[in-house]
């Protein structure tokens, strides 16, 4: 078992709150391409960035090779960015905004180097560099994202000020229907340590760039 603050002899495991978190997107998905009128949907999926975030947290102490970890990140934002756009846009290209990969992979690359830095300093300067590269790019929550990313990172061991900090980034930073978000912090907090089977590790990768062309392409039928 990892070795982690937030390790429950019950809980949900690592491959739990990976489902959790496709159930989230998927709905949160269908309610802005298919049923935009549904306020309900995109509330429900208002908790899937913030368990991937943690997940990525997770990932980034855990995995075996963090350069390996990096590129499959980035691979798929390469490869989810037309479905993203075609989905979301009905545009095969929109520069105006990026798919959730890349907000990961900024902050998956920023991670690793704060970690090596000697200083304070220059962990500063890179978590603000990370935060500008998702304002410049236009990644999908820009860097509100990236914040609730290092939030993860920095609260790691002290759960309580995570929750907060999570809380307030949802809730009043962000604000408007993004307050469900928090509500992610429920099975966060059930995390109980455990990876839970591997089996389906690129299922969860793959999974998002052939929704979002599955529900353009019901869009396309029904509209």
């Amino acid at each position: 078992m990892v070795k982690t603050v937030w390790s429950l002899s019950k809980g949900f495991t690592t491959f739990e709150l990976k489902v959790i978190a496709v159930i989230s997107m998927i709905t949160d998905h269908v309610g802005c391409i298919l049923f935009p009128e549904v306020t309900m949907l995109r509330i429900i999926g208002r908790m899937a960035f913030p368990i991937y975030s943690f997940l990525l947290v997770e990932g980034f102490y855990n995995t075996h090779s963090k350069r390996k970890y990096i590129n499959r990140m980035i691979l798929f934002a390469c490869i989810s960015e037309i479905p993203f756009d075609m989905a979301v846009y009905n545009k095969p290209f929109y520069p105006g905004s990026q798919n959730v990969f890349f907000t990961l992979a900024i902050a998956l690359v920023t991670l690793t180097i704060m970690n090596e830095a000697k200083d304070t300093l220059t962990e500063c300067v890179v978590g603000f560099m990370g935060l500008f590269a998702a304002t410049c790019i236009r990644c999908d929550y820009s860097y509100y994202g990236i914040f609730m990313i290092y939030f993860f990172y920095f609260f790691r061991m002290k759960k309580v000020r995570c929750t907060f900090w999570q809380i307030y980034m949802n809730g009043i930073a962000i604000g408007g229907m993004q307050w469900a978000a928090a509500l992610a912090m429920v099975p966060i907090n059930m995390y109980n340590g455990r990876q839970g089977t591997k089996r389906y590790k690129w299922l969860f990768y793959a999974i998002y760039p052939v929704h979002l062309i599955v529900l353009q392409l019901i869009h396309t039928i029904i509209k």
